[in-house]
């Protein structure tokens, strides 16, 4: 019998943090969301830009970080969300 895996080790870290996690599930990330959807803090969520937004309502709801998984194709979709939410300007988030 084997232990955990690294990936579970990090869902299960993030769990026991009550950090948030969303994202945009995808093929190349599969091994990963796989783990990640065993936490009771995974958020899927249609496009990268909704994951930001998320993330930012879950800190605004509860006090605590959350994290946003993407592709690296998906940073484009974030940027406006992360320039008018995210930024320390906006809701004066970390």
């Amino acid at each position: 019998m084997s232990g955990p895996s690294n990936l579970d080790s990090i869902a299960s870290l993030l769990e026991d943090l009550g950090i948030g996690v969303f994202g945009v599930p995808d093929s190349a990330t599969s091994s990963l969301i796989k783990e990640f959807e065993r936490s009771r803090t995974h958020r899927p969520a249609a496009n990268e830009g909704n994951a930001v937004g998320m993330a930012v309502g879950f800190w605004l709801a509860t006090g605590r970080p959350g994290i946003v998984y993407m592709q690296n194709s998906g940073l484009l979709n974030a940027g406006n969300p992360i320039t008018a939410l995210a930024s320390g300007d906006s809701y004066d988030i970390p």
